[in-house]
């Protein structure tokens, strides 16, 4: 991956003056934004566009984005805090609004309301801050590649399914690095067409993609911010409400979880205790916890109370996703393993 962005970086100093231009104005519209996370797979890094003078930016919405205050660092590296201003959960995307009275001078945007069509075949360059390389005033990275499709897909992100149900860019170009969802895709005019999705997965292939969302899917939720009438609250927590001091004496068979930097942090392994039930199972560290006996389980403390609610002295029947792929597992108790538990 190292290698490709040196070769890149090297032919996009082979594009003519006026391409140089474009992405020189395209880059200086591109934000890092830095929030929740930062604990094993959370990221606590991502791109945002700036789509008004005012200050107000598009980006993804994900679990960086549940911080009471989300940091801004601008391409001339000066830093802003922004609140959330709306969200719209059928396209995954959110809004950020530059904290503060409005600006001296307009922030560079990209101007919406000129955001043409893309179309399949287009040349086309993301532009993100993809592996959180740029955190003061360096210049995000640019990639180029064209529009393999604009079609609707059906697809997953995790183990989710995607609500949105419009078309999709599907791109050449592997736009899902960590830190890059959220950036802008743009054209040859240097305008933009689109929004870096997540990383999503087409269902009947079972196929990781690349995708971006066309402006024109976004433009409504758009209006909906500025006439101030965008969900602007985070999804209600449903974790029910339990003695967290008797959930924290649950016996995890040896699993040690993600610290708990989210209101629903996901029920990834952060690690294995040696000679225990998870180690004699096979669970290794970024195994994501999916179900409990047919149970599904969104967070660590579902995962808890699951686990509570199981005979201290069965086996427990576990569904993990490694690599993109869903495996059972059997938990057993803590006693010596049978030889056919023991992992080689």
């Amino acid at each position: 991956m190292i290698h490709s962005f040196w070769i890149l970086a090297f032919s996009l100093c082979l594009e003519d003056p006026s391409t140089d231009d474009q992405l020189s104005w395209a880059t200086a519209r591109v934000v890092k934004l830095y929030g929740a996370g930062g604990v094993g797979r959370l990221e606590g890094y991502g791109s945002g566009v700036f789509v008004a003078g005012s200050g107000l930016i598009l980006t993804v919405d994900s679990p960086l984005l549940s911080a009471e205050s989300i940091r801004v660092v601008l391409s001339d590296g000066s830093r802003r805090t922004a609140r959330l201003a709306g969200v719209d959960r059928t396209i995954a995307l959110a809004a950020l609004q530059i904290d503060g009275d409005r600006p001296t001078a307009p922030y560079p945007h990209f101007d919406v309301t000129l955001a043409p069509p893309g179309r399949e075949g287009d040349s086309v360059w993301a532009v993100s801050n993809l592996f959180g390389i740029a955190v003061g005033n360096e210049a995000v990275s640019v990639q180029k590649g064209i529009i393999s499709a604009h079609t609707s897909w059906a697809t997953r992100q995790g183990t989710e399914a995607v609500p949105f149900s419009g078309k999709l860019f599907v791109l050449d170009i592997v736009t899902n690095n960590p830190g890059a969802a959220g950036g802008a895709l743009i054209n040859s005019e240097g305008q933009l067409v689109g929004i870096i999705g997540k990383e999503i997965r087409h269902e009947p292939t079972r196929m990781w993609i690349n995708t971006a969302f066309p402006m024109e899917q976004i433009l409504p939720f758009i209006e909906r911010v500025n006439a101030g009438t965008a969900d602007k609250t985070r999804p209600l927590s449903t974790e029910p409400v339990v003695d967290r001091r008797e959930l924290a004496r649950v016996d995890l068979r040896g699993v040690r979880l993600l610290p708990e930097v989210l209101d629903r942090t996901p029920p990834f392994v952060d690690g294995v205790e040696t000679d225990s039930p998870a180690q004699w199972a096979g669970l290794v560290p970024d195994d994501l916890i999916v179900y409990v006996q047919d149970i599904i389980i969104p967070s660590t403390t579902e995962l808890r109370l699951a686990l509570l609610e199981q005979p201290t002295a069965e086996p427990i029947r576990l569904m993990i996703l490694r690599n993109n792929e869903l495996l059972p597992i059997i938990l057993p108790p803590r006693h010596e393993p049978t030889e056919e538990l023991k992992t080689p």
